[in-house]
């Protein structure tokens, strides 16, 4: 059981992560094509 809860907060916090980074790479493309 706590296997799996460790696999799930480190699943989340990357799935977060993850979605951090798309957001700011879209954000960055979207400045620079504003600019």
């Amino acid at each position: 059981m706590i296997p799996f809860i460790l696999g799930t907060v480190v699943g989340g916090t990357t799935g977060v992560v993850a979605m951090c980074l798309c957001t700011a790479a879209k954000m960055a493309d979207i400045k620079s094509g504003i600019e």
